[in-house]
């Protein structure tokens, strides 16, 4: 996808295109700039102040498709993240998807180490470290938005935070924010389910969560689990049901397989007493 930087000083255009992640950068003097990029017909622009402390700045570009990837988003880094940072966060993100955690907290504790305003790596740390070290989780969420108050992810990061600490009217509030930056991110509507189970508001929960498996640019079988789990705080059983058996079959030797069978014959003992 390609990028276009004008300086409003004398009209130049520089032009980039993106990698597979949606980031690139440019070198550019200190000046005033537009930031524009566009994806079909549709268009997004941002004017902005390169300075030294100018860092990163993300445009948002709405989609129409049903299904997208994680982060729609194009975010345009400066030059001033450095390459061995942003090469360490990446890192990170591939290790974390074979679900090798450690090493996915050590690339992302490098990438930051290496930039500590790196808006990206912090946000992604909060997520990688809320489970084990809620209170720097909740400061580098915090950090991430500081330093880009227009980072959906960021956002996304503090609610899900906040969520884990049963701040749950925080996060509703949070995440509603992370939405409206980024509406077809499946990780903004994925965290606003969790938060409103946490609240025990079980209808609008499952909008959200059909909100996220529409939104998914992949199948992924915990989601089956997760619908299972607000059905049967919806008193639906048979709903509850199905979904237990759909992940059951996609998944059938995943970790949590054994406490999804034993949940499933729960259900059914509890289903039979009722029609007897």
């Amino acid at each position: 996808m390609q990028v276009r930087l004008r300086n409003l000083s004398n009209g130049d255009i520089v032009t980039g295109t993106s990698d597979s992640t949606g980031t690139f950068q440019f070198v550019a003097p200190e000046g005033n700039y537009v930031l524009s990029t566009s994806l079909a017909t549709d268009t997004a622009e941002q004017k902005l102040r390169v300075t030294d402390r100018q860092h990163i700045v993300n445009l948002t570009i709405p989609s129409r498709k049903t299904v997208h990837i994680e982060q729609p988003a194009i975010s345009v880094s400066q030059l001033r993240i450095p390459f061995e940072a942003r090469k360490a966060l990446q890192d990170g993100l591939a290790a974390s998807t074979k679900n090798k955690m450690k090493e996915a907290i050590d690339d992302t504790n490098k990438a930051v180490d290496l930039y500590p305003q790196y808006a990206t790596a912090l946000a992604t740390r909060a997520i990688l470290e809320r489970n084990n070290n809620l209170q720097q989780a909740l400061i580098d969420a915090q950090r991430a938005i500081e330093f880009d108050p227009n980072f959906g992810l960021g956002y996304v990061a503090l609610g899900s935070v906040y969520t884990e600490s049963g701040r749950f009217d925080d996060a509703v509030r949070t995440l509603n924010r992370a939405i409206a930056i980024q509406p077809d991110a499946w990780s903004g509507a994925y965290e606003m389910f969790r938060a409103l189970v946490g609240r025990g508001d079980y209808s609008a929960a499952i909008i959200q969560l059909q909100r996220t498996c529409n939104l998914v640019p992949m199948n992924f079988p915990f989601l089956h689990l997760a619908k299972a789990d607000v059905l049967i705080g919806l008193n639906d059983r048979a709903s509850a049901i199905r979904e237990l058996e759909a992940y059951l079959k996609e998944a059938p030797d995943s970790p949590e397989s054994a406490n999804a069978t034993m949940l499933l014959a729960n259900l059914h003992a509890a289903r039979s007493r009722s029609q007897q």
